[in-house]
């Protein structure tokens, strides 16, 4: 069982790389599947991936992430994670950004438009859309301020 979910794992990870035109570091494939801490050397750096690792974790299907809490009350397709630019959303993908994002609206801002561009990246590759989680990106004008 392990062996398969080490191929497997390999495959979206090749995947990914080919995708987004880059190679992921160890430490990123065992935060995105396993949900392994990073050490404290990555955590201090900037630009090296962090950001974009917490991305994929939420972006994969394959990944150990909870976005049940992702989920709107009364959202019928349990399938399907909405994301909307409101106070609410943005406020609960702090949970699931690095820490330097989660420090201000202006960076959680960053991450949810990081987050759709990465998203639009991997479903534009033909062989990334049944590794993906279905996720709708939607912009709310009266809260224009926010976003």
């Amino acid at each position: 069982m392990k062996i398969l979910k080490y191929f497997k794992r390999r495959r979206i990870v090749k995947k990914v790389n080919k995708a987004l035109m880059i190679k992921l570091h160890k430490w990123q494939i065992d935060f995105i599947f396993d949900g392994k801490p990073y050490s404290e050397e990555v955590r201090k750096e900037r630009c090296n991936g962090k950001t974009l690792a917490h991305i994929l974790r939420i972006c994969l299907k394959s990944t150990n992430a909870n976005v049940q809490n992702l989920q709107r009350e009364g959202e019928n397709n349990t399938k399907v994670l909405h994301l909307y630019t409101t106070r609410r959303d943005i406020d609960n993908l702090r949970a699931f950004a690095d820490d330097d994002c989660k420090l201000t609206n202006q960076r959680m801002r960053v991450f949810f438009y990081d987050l759709h561009d990465v998203y639009a990246k991997l479903i534009s590759v033909e062989t990334m859309k049944g590794e993906l989680r279905d996720i709708r990106f939607y912009r709310i004008k009266e809260v224009k301020h926010l976003i």
